[in-house]
């Protein structure tokens, strides 16, 4: 296999390991006992949370029953239930998604925009739309209890969803 991206629960307890070639996917691994708790087969760009219970991922499967069309979607795998967090009436591409440290919380970039999602409700909120004329973004974190996002931008964000600063 070829190995992608790791990450490492806070708690330092498990670690989802990233794989490709010939089939992409993520393990997570419990690091003391050193045994496989489960193989996401077709899951990318994933992040995982602080104690390795939850984990985020983007994948064209359907976990769910809900994804039949076969679209990229965002995922949530919380200890062996999955939730799909978008339906895209169109194939869209998820280039990048971030969970917070208790799992609630989760930050996503579909296509141009970046998005919100919190598990109380389900609430999907736009934050910012990276590609107008006088916006770009990179680089979003979103902090560990989930309530503050950061990025780069280079343009003054003054009016846009109300934030401040640049």
């Amino acid at each position: 296999y070829q190995l992608g991206p790791i990450n490492l629960s806070a708690n330092g307890n498990r670690i989802a390991l990233s794989y490709g070639l010939p089939q992409l996917g993520v393990r997570i691994y419990d690091i003391a006992t050193e045994t496989l708790i489960v193989d996401i087969t077709g899951a990318l760009l994933s992040d995982i949370n602080s104690d390795g219970s939850r984990l985020v991922f983007a994948s064209r499967n359907d976990y769910t029953g809900e994804n039949t069309e076969g679209y990229f979607e965002i995922f949530l795998w919380e200890n062996g239930a999955y939730t799909q967090i978008t339906d895209s009436s169109v194939d869209t591409t998820y280039s990048w998604s971030q969970i917070s440290d208790d799992g609630s919380t989760i930050v996503f970039r579909s296509d141009t925009n970046y998005y919100i999602w919190n598990s109380v409700g389900g609430l999907q909120q736009m934050i910012v739309n990276p590609v107008s004329a006088t916006l770009d973004t990179r680089d979003m974190v979103i902090s560990g209890d989930g309530n503050t996002v950061a990025f780069i931008a280079d343009a003054s964000l003054s009016g846009i969803m109300g934030l401040t600063g640049a």
